[in-house]
């Protein structure tokens, strides 16, 4: 597959995420383009001298996820996901005022 513009991330990684959770990263993209930017970010937070952040949304089916990313040469670099915990959908719930 294809990553779509402005997105990056590692071929074996997405494989894995696929295998544990059902869903690969470039089912992720969607978080990210939701027009009203309906996702929390959390961040930077510094790992190694490279900011990360967290990006809690829903995925196109409804779940919802925490997304850790870092911003590299203007793309978005996946490095990894999972269901959100119940604290961050609440987090995440708030913000929509939900």
């Amino acid at each position: 597959m294809t990553t779509p513009p402005g997105f990056e991330w590692d071929a074996a990684m997405s494989a894995r995420c696929e295998t544990e959770y059902g869903f690969s990263f470039s089912d992720l993209v969607h978080v990210f383009e939701d027009e009203e930017f309906d996702y929390l970010r959390l961040g930077p937070l510094d790992h190694e001298g490279e900011p990360r952040y967290v990006a809690i949304g829903r995925l196109a089916w409804g779940t919802i996820v925490a997304v850790v990313y870092t911003m590299r040469l203007g793309r978005r670099r996946i490095i990894w996901v999972r269901p959100a915990r119940k604290k961050e959908r609440a987090l995440f719930t708030a913000q929509l005022g939900g």
